[in-house]
Protein backbone atom coordinates (compact mmCIF):
# COMPACT_ATOMS: atom_id res chain seq x y z
CA UNK A 1 0.00 0.00 0.00
CA UNK A 2 1.33 3.52 -0.85
CA UNK A 3 1.97 5.40 2.01
CA UNK A 4 -0.34 8.25 1.03
CA UNK A 5 -3.45 6.14 0.70
CA UNK A 6 -2.16 4.44 4.28
CA UNK A 7 -2.34 8.03 5.79
CA UNK A 8 -5.42 9.01 3.98
CA UNK A 9 -6.74 6.12 5.49
CA UNK A 10 -5.55 6.09 8.95
CA UNK A 11 -6.84 9.95 8.65
CA UNK A 12 -10.31 8.61 7.81
CA UNK A 13 -10.94 6.35 10.04
CA UNK A 14 -9.80 8.97 13.18
CA UNK A 15 -12.67 10.94 11.54
CA UNK A 16 -15.39 8.65 12.94
CA UNK A 17 -13.59 8.40 16.37
CA UNK A 18 -13.57 12.55 15.89
CA UNK A 19 -17.24 12.68 15.38
CA UNK A 20 -17.85 10.08 18.55
CA UNK A 21 -15.91 12.49 20.71
CA UNK A 22 -17.93 15.54 19.74
CA UNK A 23 -21.33 13.91 20.10
CA UNK A 24 -19.59 12.55 23.67
CA UNK A 25 -18.50 16.69 24.42
CA UNK A 26 -22.13 17.64 23.45
CA UNK A 27 -23.98 15.15 25.87
CA UNK A 28 -21.74 15.93 28.44
CA UNK A 29 -22.54 19.77 28.21
CA UNK A 30 -26.10 19.19 28.29
CA UNK A 31 -25.54 17.23 31.45
CA UNK A 32 -23.95 20.03 32.89
CA UNK A 33 -26.81 22.81 31.92
CA UNK A 34 -29.06 20.81 33.13
CA UNK A 35 -27.53 19.93 36.27
CA UNK A 36 -27.09 23.90 36.85
CA UNK A 37 -30.70 24.80 35.64
CA UNK A 38 -31.87 22.05 38.19
CA UNK A 39 -29.94 23.79 41.00
CA UNK A 40 -30.72 26.75 40.37
CA UNK A 41 -34.79 26.31 40.19
CA UNK A 42 -34.84 22.80 41.86
CA UNK A 43 -36.35 24.48 45.20
CA UNK A 44 -38.94 25.85 42.82
CA UNK A 45 -39.90 22.92 40.94
CA UNK A 46 -40.19 20.71 44.10
CA UNK A 47 -42.97 23.40 45.39
CA UNK A 48 -44.85 23.27 42.02
CA UNK A 49 -45.05 19.12 42.23
CA UNK A 50 -46.27 19.90 46.28
CA UNK A 51 -48.92 22.10 44.97
CA UNK A 52 -49.92 19.49 42.52
CA UNK A 53 -50.04 16.88 44.68
CA UNK A 54 -51.63 18.99 47.54
CA UNK A 55 -54.46 20.13 44.30
CA UNK A 56 -54.90 16.31 43.97
CA UNK A 57 -55.74 15.90 47.88
CA UNK A 58 -58.29 18.19 47.58
CA UNK A 59 -55.83 20.50 50.47
CA UNK A 60 -55.80 23.83 50.81
CA UNK A 61 -52.17 25.08 50.22
CA UNK A 62 -50.51 27.83 52.57
CA UNK A 63 -48.60 29.81 50.34
CA UNK A 64 -46.77 31.23 53.36
CA UNK A 65 -46.15 27.78 54.96
CA UNK A 66 -45.83 26.17 51.64
CA UNK A 67 -47.44 23.39 53.36
CA UNK A 68 -50.54 21.76 52.25
CA UNK A 69 -53.97 20.86 54.96
CA UNK A 70 -55.22 18.02 53.76
CA UNK A 71 -59.43 17.86 55.08
CA UNK A 72 -59.95 14.60 57.34
CA UNK A 73 -63.63 12.65 56.73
Amino acid sequence: MHPITYFLTWLRSREKGQGLVEYALILVLIAIVVIAVLAVVGSEISVIFEQIVCALRNGDWDATAKTCSVPTF
